[in-house]
């Protein structure tokens, strides 16, 4: 893929990503197992996404995926265009 980027990422029970923004990459999040809590926007929304959901986070906007379950969760995420290194790092949401 040289345009674009896809991950696969695993959150264990109670966990949660940073909280960030990127200036240039669309991405997409797709719950494959469990209940993915993603925080968006400013001021910020939290977002419950089933599996087989599908969350579009425009560029721009502040994102964190967290795992707010007791099981682990595993998430397919995919973005366009392949930037790295100018994501901007936000204060944490402590509480939701």
């Amino acid at each position: 893929m040289t345009e674009s980027r896809a991950r696969m990422w695993r959150y264990p029970a109670h966990t949660r990503g940073r909280r960030h923004l990127d200036p240039d990459q669309e991405e997409v999040f797709v719950p494959l197992r469990g209940t993915l809590t993603m925080v968006l926007g400013e001021p910020w929304e939290r977002v419950d996404v089933e599996p087989g959901g599908v969350v579009v986070v425009h560029p721009g906007t502040p994102l964190q995926m967290r795992n707010e379950t007791d099981e682990e969760i595993l998430v397919f995420v995919y973005g366009a265009p392949t930037r790295h290194g100018n994501a901007e790092f936000l204060e944490d949401v402590e509480s939701i």
